[in-house]
């Protein structure tokens, strides 16, 4: 009876866990995830250590707490993160359908962590995570051109960090699989445009080869193409479509980059004005 007792109350606190977590990702409130770190926790005390949802719950766990890391920037959340996505990959067989995703979730934590102490381990170890996700999905599978495109801002992390060609090489490859693994209709395609041209734009500065910069103009240009009225990113989009014009006139000399140029510019300082009076209109609302 107690037994009995105990796997309803753990199926109720993971329900009710879940419940919390989706309210503070649609809702933001802190309260939310709090309720939800407390269900989470409560039900992996109710259940046996060796219970096959004991990896399931670690996980969840794992990203409740990286959520409120990324509310509170609490450094200790994040270590919390990292153990629970350790222990969930620890449990889990390679041979299981949850492994990759289950890597991936202790790579992705292993960036944050980067991006908030700086630590070189951290981005090795997100490097390593997230490149053996890509080895283990399989073609076709719906979330390898997102796993390529977060493979591809860790070596941008790198490669900014130590200066190395090759981990600019692999920036490009990777955000170019996630562009062309992306389908015409999918939310996602302006940004993969937009972080390939970035991706090219640096290495022109590197090398100076005017085809990446060319490359880079082409897909900024389709990221704005793509880009609707009215979109947050719009104006960045315009400004960064008009310094790589900006960086060809000045390598070229040709009055239609220089024309250009002026028209992107114009474009983003348009659209920072009517976004920042859109937002103020809408914060006055009753």
């Amino acid at each position: 009876m107690t037994a009995t007792m105990e796997a309803l109350g753990e199926h109720q606190d993971v329900c009710l866990g879940e419940l919390h977590h989706e309210q503070f990702l649609h809702l933001g409130n802190l309260d939310d995830i709090e309720k939800a770190i407390e269900y989470g926790n409560r039900a992996l005390d109710l259940t046996p250590s060796e219970h096959p949802r004991v990896p399931t719950q670690l996980t969840c766990l794992g990203a409740y707490y990286n959520d409120r890391f990324r509310q509170l920037d609490n450094p200790e959340d994040m270590e919390k993160s990292i153990d629970c996505h350790k222990r969930a990959l620890g449990l889990t067989p390679e041979d299981h359908p949850e492994f990759a995703y289950r890597l991936g979730n202790l790579g992705i934590s292993h960036s944050v962590r980067f991006r908030h102490l700086g630590q070189l381990e951290d981005l090795e170890k997100s490097i390593d995570c997230k490149a053996r996700v890509v080895a283990l999905t399989p073609d076709g599978h719906p979330d390898l051109p997102n796993w390529h495109a977060t493979l591809g801002v860790s070596y941008a992390d790198r490669y900014r960090c130590l200066g190395e060609l090759d981990d600019l090489e692999k920036w490009i490859e990777s955000d170019s699989r996630a562009l062309a693994l992306t389908p015409d209709d999918h939310p996602d395609l302006p940004e993969r445009h937009a972080n390939l041209g970035m991706s090219y734009g640096v290495r022109y500065q590197r090398l100076g080869e005017l085809g990446d910069l060319n490359k880079s103009i082409d897909h900024k240009t389709r990221a704005l193409e793509l880009t609707p009225n009215g979109h947050p990113d719009l104006s960045y989009r315009h400004a960064d479509l008009g310094a790589s014009y900006g960086t060809r006139y000045q390598r070229l000399g040709q009055p239609e980059d220089l024309d250009k140029w002026v028209e992107c510019d114009s474009c983003a300082l348009a659209n920072v004005m009517w976004y920042s009076i859109s937002t103020f209109g809408e914060t006055r609302r009753p």
